[in-house]
């Protein structure tokens, strides 16, 4: 999937739109976003979600469409949607607002998973961008991939953009 996505994000590219591109090493897709966590916290945390994997399946999923947060009148977010089974994906994400809530984190109101490719900075070849996203729009491979894991993920923000650490990747048993 990645490599799919950095293709589209080359194609992109071209437009020469003012677009703060993801790299490919940084694509994910975001299951909860945590905020600043008090260090004493992060091994209870990992102890959570070791429980949370033994209750998860391992899920397929699919890339279904490209488009643009909030709208395309104000286009800030490319990102690039999936489908596959949502149920699953969605009861893994429950499953991780059930025992972070325990912890003093609020729950998800909705769920919109998606990897972003990149955020537009300004204006500048925006109409250009559009229409090359609805072009690629219309060729979208539904591209299969398994999900046999999730991560705890810290990202350290610099100048030179996030810069993600892994703490532990949980292997999905349930």
């Amino acid at each position: 999937m990645k490599d799919y996505a950095f293709s589209i994000k080359k194609q992109l590219v071209s437009t020469a739109a003012d677009v703060k591109w993801v790299e490919r090493e940084n694509y994910h897709l975001t299951l909860k976003f945590l905020g600043e966590i008090k260090p004493e916290l992060t091994e209870k945390i990992k102890q959570d979600m070791e429980s949370v994997a033994d209750s998860c399946p391992i899920l397929q999923l699919r890339v279904n469409k490209l488009g643009v947060f909030p709208n395309q009148k104000r286009p800030r977010v490319i990102w690039l949607g999936i489908e596959g089974e949502m149920e699953k994906l969605n009861f893994l994400g429950e499953r991780v607002d059930a025992h972070l809530y325990i912890l003093g984190f609020e729950p998800e109101k909705r769920r919109s998973f998606h990897l972003t490719l990149g955020r537009i900075r300004s204006e500048s070849n925006k109409e250009l961008l559009l229409q090359q996203l609805a072009l690629i729009n219309r060729e979208v491979e539904n591209i299969s991939f398994p999900v046999h894991e999730f991560q705890l993920m810290e990202s350290q923000l610099s100048s030179r953009g996030p810069t993600y650490l892994l703490h532990k990747r949980f292997m999905l048993r349930g």
